[in-house]
């Protein structure tokens, strides 16, 4: 009888427990109504609802339960009935959230039409459920409800499918603009809800890019993209568009024009260094050649010329014998380590300029050690002309004029530097090991292999 007692006053705080627990409710974004559950609270409820289900089966299974056991059977039903309305709701919820400013405005929206007119349809349904919820608020009533419990499945099955039409929609820019598979899906449906307001997705375009961090539109036409801008702190590193690119239509159309017009922008540079390159150390210092040109095709720069003037010794001294020629290379690729690194020395003006003279030292004397140590060979008669793997195996830069592209070589294989805009980034020191990495993934990529460095 004192069991009985006991099993009587815990089944008594049970049921008092879930008489007086309650959701709680808040609004979502601009809706003036409460239409969402406060997921702490539901995480809260859940786990006393487990707790309080294993004590009732645990009294379930003793003895002394016996007349009680229809009182437990039904508390036992109504509260695993209750856990599961939970979740099926919470789940609902969490599709409705991320769909309701997908298809309540925006481009998609506009684009989805039928998807569109679905949601709308169970966005009325959902704000019906939840305010009736909201005014009733204690957690067993509101589970119980029929209502609830005939519209909540018909949600999910609904917000299902809207669901589905996404991800297909989604997967159909995707392929238009390869570069939406590096985004996830939310930062996606961001980038295309606001498509049609380009200024509107300036902190998106590195999501999307290597290094533009930025557009710049003219002032006049807010949809015409002049400039685009790589920012480190407070310098700003800009490229002009060869032609200004008009963000107007389907942003993956405009989105695809403009990274095309960064590589024609991005070449046009290169093409323009490419001509001084003769001239560095001969009539422009390095310093001047850095300051006209950005981060990335000042890099190319030294190492077009670096390229041309160590091809240039190997050919005089196999074809004409000079034996000055080793010399006079060695003595200009020092003078010009020399110089950038007295450069560092000063006051560049920004961080950013700094990185770039700093990254040009950095492989500049990669340069000058490898010249070094095949101008050693050379002296031991194992080398002896620019056909020679020991010159053949280093990273080569060109600028062809024939084919208006520069080239990037390395042993037999030959690459058309791509133009991607990289900003002004830092390099790690190459080592020996980088090297022979480039050569085994080159050949890799010349013959259409993937390749993993261990």
């Amino acid at each position: 009888a004192d069991k009985q007692l006991v099993f009587e006053e815990k089944i008594s705080d049970i049921q008092i427990q879930w008489s007086h627990m309650s959701f709680e409710f808040t609004t979502w974004k601009s809706r003036e109504v409460p239409c969402i559950l406060v997921g702490g609270k539901v995480t809260e409820i859940q786990e006393a609802l487990e707790e309080t289900q294993m004590a009732l089966n645990t009294m379930n299974a003793q003895r002394h339960s016996l007349p009680f056991k229809d009182e437990l059977l039904a508390m036992i039903t109504t509260l695993s009935d209750t856990s599961d309305t939970i979740e099926r709701w919470f789940k609902v919820q969490q599709m409705w959230t991320s769909l309701e400013s997908v298809f309540t405005g925006g481009d998609i929206a506009k684009q989805m039409p039928m998807e569109a007119k679905k949601f709308s349809q169970i966005d009325k349904d959902w704000v019906k459920i939840m305010q009736k919820s909201a005014e009733t608020k204690l957690v067993v009533p509101c589970c119980q409800n029929d209502m609830l419990k005939q519209i909540l499945p018909q949600c999910g099955v609904g917000l299902e499918a809207c669901q589905k039409s996404l991800e297909s929609y989604l997967e159909g820019k995707r392929n238009k603009f390869p570069r939406f598979y590096f985004t996830s899906d939310p930062v996606l449906l961001k980038i295309l809800s606001q498509g049609s307001d380009p200024e509107s997705i300036q902190e998106d375009f590195e999501k999307l890019f290597d290094a533009i961090n930025r557009v710049q539109f003219d002032k006049v036409d807010k949809k015409k993209i002049m400039k685009i801008l790589g920012v480190v702190g407070s310098a700003i590193e800009s490229v002009d568009m060869a032609t200004p690119v008009m963000a107007m239509g389907n942003i993956e159309d405009w989105l695809l024009a403009l990274e095309a017009e960064m590589q024609r922008s991005v070449r046009k540079e290169c093409r323009t260094a490419a001509i001084l390159c003769p001239q560095i150390m001969q009539g422009i210092t390095i310093e001047d050649f850095g300051n006209q040109t950005i981060a990335q095709v000042s890099l190319l720069g030294i190492q077009l010329v670096w390229t041309n003037d160590f091809q240039e010794a190997l050919t005089r001294m196999s074809r004409d014998k000079d034996k000055k020629v080793m010399g006079e290379a060695n003595r200009k690729f020092v003078q010009m380590l020399s110089d950038l690194v007295a450069l560092c020395l000063t006051d560049l003006g920004s961080k950013m300029n700094r990185t770039k003279f700093e990254t040009l030292v950095t492989v500049h004397v990669h340069q000058k050690d490898l010249f070094q140590d095949v101008w050693k060979l050379v002296k031991q008669n194992l080398v002896k002309d620019q056909n020679d793997f020991e010159w053949l195996k280093q990273t080569r830069c060109y600028w062809k004029t024939d084919q208006d592209h520069a080239v990037v070589s390395i042993a037999d294989v030959d690459f058309v530097y791509s133009y991607e805009y990289l900003g002004c980034k830092e390099r790690l020191v190459i080592t020996a090991l980088t090297d022979r990495c480039y050569v085994t993934q080159s050949q890799a990529l010349g013959m259409f292999f993937g390749g993993a460095p261990a």
